[in-house]
């Protein structure tokens, strides 16, 4: 190659120009044109390359530098606030200050060249403003030319020279052609770093998401699926699967079980027919589950043409499950209630369900029935629905409604068994035994109250009468039986007086004792029937328990073999709480028991002792004892053990009232034997 082609390709570096076309301009004679061609055509490579921005600004500036024989160069782009430029690249020089970094919008010859957006030269820089401390202290001549890209400055790139008078009106030019190649190369670069960033930020955004995320080409066919989605397919979710491939390997149904169609496909629909398809949901059956999903899609698109399509879904399977084990419960709950309702509705007792305000919620019939009250009544205020019954103890005192088992119960009481007597509208009078109680939450929530009642009056009646026919039996058949046994006595006396001690003698005193076990049976009766009807009442006293029984013991003597009794108390023995005349009967039966049932001449013992806040009385005997399987029964209504049997007369309640004194006095009663050396009775009482 000649001289001057040489001297061209150096000033513009190696000329990049294929050698047929540099022959052909050097031979027209076109070497100054064959200088800007070579150096355009050396700045444009390095735009064609797919550096980095940073790397690409600093080839450029490099290439740029070259091309004109400068000293030094610098690339600046406008900043974020447009208040100036902000070099991104230097050549040739080092930057030293903070100046050298940013020059303001107007000022030196960057910033003017930014804010006029035309290409300048400074001769001498000396005779001009210059920003930068570097370039002030090394250069004399600079040349300067907009970065422009679409009618829009996004920058300024200057050549710098220490020699004064350095750049030529064509340096200016063919800057300005470089710089103009520099620009589109930048902005492509940008574009790209801000296409590259936000894909990847896309790309992350997607990944992080719950939710499954995938892409089809124009093909149909995915090119991009996130961690959801391959979770969500499983293990058949592949790259580069069809339509119709995932239909038939994902087994995609309607949520009413039909198979899914492939132009029923979200991404078919979005894909080929360019819809907007939302809220399509899928069920995907595999491995013996199912798998609900809810999908959207819609088409990607450039220049009006389809390039494929997106989808996203949302996996609704656990709201499904859920939905389904609330209807379960729903249905559960409704079968439940019905049989709460047919329940309510076949007490018998009354039944009233309360809010935590007193409202009635729920009523059973019997309720209504026992109650009196209307629909209209039933709509009122508990404040106003109470004082309509009238409600009153039993001794007749009246029962304020804030004392009633709804108001009670309202206030977080239990209330069990409150007797009370209503007037209610309906114009009779109730007898009722009342409970209630709070309906509470696990945390403690007052949900309102439940309140139940049994019509007892009839109940009430039966007691009364009962109690009619006790008062007859006590005194109409006593008062003859007293006379029966005065008379007895009598003429025992005056059997006595006459000497008279034959057949005439034992035949009075068999009236007599007669009478006396008639008037025991008559009591017994009385007793049982009342502590049957809870009307069994007490008087209760201090009692010197060693002193009733050695008192006890003696007014039997002329009755009983008293002589066999051995009393054994300490004396410091407590006083007990007891009503004197049923403490003599529970002694009574226990004792006359113990002689009967023993062998004549043999001893019987009464120990009395203190055990904690009790005192104990045993009344032991050395009879035949009695069965384990008797020894359970001893005290049950009308039971006689076979030796109790084998006696004439009773009616085997004296051990069952024995036992029903015992514990209407707060104590408790047991036995205990061995068949063969006798068998001993003990009961306790509270300590007065």
């Amino acid at each position: 190659m000649s001289k001057k082609p040489r001297e061209a390709q150096e000033r513009g570096a190696a000329c990049p120009l294929p050698a047929e076309q540099v022959a052909r301009l050097y031979a027209a004679g076109s070497e100054a044109a064959l200088a800007r061609l070579c150096a355009i055509e050396y700045v444009t490579e390095a735009a064609l390359s797919n550096l980095p921005l940073e790397d690409l600004l600093g080839e450029l500036l490099r290439r740029i530098r070259r091309v004109l024989r400068g000293d030094a160069a610098r690339l600046s782009l406008i900043s974020d606030d447009r208040l100036g430029v902000r070099v991104h690249a230097f050549d040739g020089l080092a930057p030293q200050a903070p100046e050298d970094w940013f020059i303001p919008m107007g000022r030196g010859l960057a910033g003017r060249v930014a804010t006029s957006g035309e290409p300048m030269m400074y001769d001498d820089l000396t005779r001009y403003e210059v920003i930068s401390p570097s370039l002030r202290a090394e250069m004399r001549s600079q040349i300067a030319a907009p970065l422009v890209v679409e009618g829009r400055i996004i920058g300024v790139v200057d050549v710098n020279s220490a020699e004064p008078h350095h750049f030529a009106t064509e340096d200016l030019r063919l800057l300005q052609l470089v710089a103009d190649r520099a620009a589109l190369a930048i902005e492509n670069a940008r574009l790209f770093q801000r296409a590259r960033f936000e894909q990847t930020r896309w790309r992350a955004t997607v990944e992080s998401m719950p939710d499954p995320v995938a892409v089809v080409d124009e093909k149909g066919r995915i090119v991009y699926m996130n961690a959801a989605y391959q979770r969500q397919i499983g293990p058949v979710a592949r790259l580069g699967l069809s339509v119709e491939e995932r239909r038939d390997l994902f087994r995609l149904f309607h949520s009413d079980g039909r198979p899914l169609q492939s132009q029923e496909l979200p991404l078919y629909r979005a894909l080929l027919l360019g819809e907007v398809v939302r809220n399509v949901e899928t069920v995907q059956r595999s491995d013996g589950r199912e798998r609900f999903t809810v999908w959207n899609a819609a088409p990607l698109r450039a220049n009006d043409r389809i390039t494929g399509a997106v989808t996203v879904g949302r996996d609704v399977t656990q709201e499904r499950q859920a939905e389904a084990e609330r209807i379960r419960l729903f249905d559960e709950i409704e079968r439940r209630a019905a049989e709460l309702d047919a329940t309510i509705t076949s007490v018998a007792d009354g039944l009233i369900i309360y809010s935590p305000e007193g409202e009635i919620v729920r009523m059973n019939p019997a309720a209504e029935t026992i109650l009196g009250y209307t629909p209209a009544m039933r709509q009122r205020p508990i404040s106003e629905r109470l004082p309509l019954l009238h409600m009153e103890l039993p001794d007749g005192q009246p029962l304020p409604p804030d004392d009633s088992p709804p108001s009670r119960s309202l206030r977080g009481e239990t209330v069990r068994g409150m007797v009370l007597v209503l007037h209610p509208p309906t114009g009779r009078t109730v007898w009722l035994s009342a409970s209630a109680g709070p309906i509470h939450t696990a945390e403690g929530e007052l949900l309102g109250s439940v309140v139940t009642f049994t019509d007892i009056t009839r109940l009430h009646e039966l007691q009364e009468q009962l109690e009619d026919v006790l008062r007859a039996v006590s005194h109409d058949l006593r008062n003859p039986l007293a006379v029966i046994q005065g008379q007895a006595q009598l003429l025992l006396r005056a059997l006595d007086k006459a000497g008279i001690t034959g057949g005439e003698h034992r035949s009075v005193e068999s009236i007599l004792t007669s009478a006396q076990r008639m008037n025991t049976m008559i009591q017994d009766l009385v007793d049982a029937a009342r502590q049957e009807a809870g009307v069994l009442h007490l008087d209760r006293q201090s009692v010197d328990l060693r002193a009733a029984v050695t008192d006890i013991v003696g007014r039997l003597a002329g009755t009983l073999d008293t002589s066999r009794i051995r009393i054994e108390a300490p004396a410091d023995l407590p006083r007990v709480s007891a009503d004197p005349s049923r403490l003599e009967r529970i002694l009574v039966n226990l004792i006359s028991n113990a002689l009967k049932y023993s062998a004549p001449g043999s001893e019987v013992t009464i120990a009395l002792s203190r055990q904690g806040g009790e005192v104990v009385t045993a009344v032991a005997d050395h009879g035949q004892g009695i069965a384990p399987e008797e020894l359970s029964r001893v005290f049950e209504r009308y039971y006689r053990a076979p030796a109790a049997r084998a006696q004439p007369g009773g009616l085997g309640l004296g051990l069952h009232i024995t036992r029903v004194l015992v514990e209407a006095h707060g104590g408790r009663i047991w036995a205990e034997s061995t068949l063969g050396q006798g068998s001993t009775f003990s009961f306790a009482l509270p300590v007065a």
